[in-house]
């Protein structure tokens, strides 16, 4: 199940890159709710996972810009690295 979810955030993340990338509208909140729904039930399954990783943590600073809540606080070793360039 986990495995799902992740492959859902993974396609939804794509979905709303894309269409960006090609002028296509969305409807924003409905992706929005979508995208919130998955994450919440990744981070309630991470409660009781015992391994990392634990995806739903590498989406925080995306979760706080659109739903304006504060981040969370990462320790340094967690940090993911941060692309450098153009892509």
């Amino acid at each position: 199940m986990y495995n799902e979810l992740t492959f859902d955030l993974m396609a939804r993340l794509q979905d709303g890159i894309i269409a960006e990338m090609n002028g296509k509208e969305i409807e924003v909140e409905v992706w929005k709710k979508g995208y919130k729904a998955t994450l919440s039930r990744m981070a309630k399954m991470e409660k009781e996972k015992f391994m990392p990783p634990r995806f739903s943590q590498s989406c925080e600073e995306l979760t706080s810009l659109l739903f304006n809540q504060p981040q969370k606080s990462h320790s340094p070793e967690k940090e993911l690295p941060r692309l450098q360039g153009n892509i």
